[in-house]
């Protein structure tokens, strides 16, 4: 299959934001469920009949505070902070076609030299902690390079092995059932990286 490219994500809006799992699940679920709010962004950015797009639901708002670069790759896109070595968000659209992607699992996590502050793959061995995907593999199905893209280091973040592989991917699982049942669901996602108390940071990067 063809690799496709994403609709781009924006940022830098006043009111600052990072995601963590509930509130993946709240933003699905206001985008499903929230008419109001929906029109609201609608008659403030345009729409198709009254509705906003689909570029216009992937606006993400990142903390001013903190370091932003913006990253496109193919079926995601994310603001990677350079500071924390990991991203601040990461955004993409999932499609009930997507899931019924057949591309195997690829496996082979990578530093992205373009962006700054990205982690080494030696930054992990030993650490205690798994390479959590924020926008999994198992959604970047449909595509090698999306696939590919997904194992780039900018969008991973330290995981503890008992959410990696136990709540974190029944939620990917649920998305999953989601984007099936509904035809496409937003996922955004991340790490809270406003905590004042972070104290551990792993490898020769400092990952936070």
């Amino acid at each position: 299959m063809v690799a496709r490219r994403k609709k781009r994500i924006a940022g830098g809006l006043s009111y600052g934001v990072v995601f963590a799992i509930v509130s993946l699940v709240l933003a699905l679920v206001a985008f499903c469920k929230t008419d109001s709010a929906l029109s609201q962004t609608a008659e403030a950015a345009g729409s198709i009949n009254g509705m906003p797009t689909v570029e216009q639901l992937t606006v993400v708002a990142t903390n001013q505070q903190l370091p932003e670069q913006l990253v496109e790759y193919p079926g995601m896109n994310l603001s990677f902070n350079s500071k924390m070595h990991q991203p601040n968000w990461v955004a993409w659209e999932l499609t009930a076609e997507e899931v019924k992607g057949k591309v195997p699992r690829d496996e082979n996590f990578y530093c992205d030299e373009s962006v700054v502050g990205c982690p080494e793959t030696y930054d992990y061995k030993y650490s205690g902690f798994d390479r959590g995907h924020m926008c999994p593999a198992g959604d970047m199905k449909w595509s090698q390079e999306a696939m590919s893209s997904s194992f780039s280091l900018a969008n991973i973040c330290p995981q503890a092995k008992s959410l990696n592989t136990g709540a974190w991917k029944k939620l990917e699982e649920k998305c999953r059932k989601w984007a099936s049942a509904d035809g496409s669901v937003i996922i955004v996602c991340g790490p809270i990286l406003t905590d004042t108390n972070i104290r551990e940071y792993i490898g020769d990067t400092r990952i936070a």
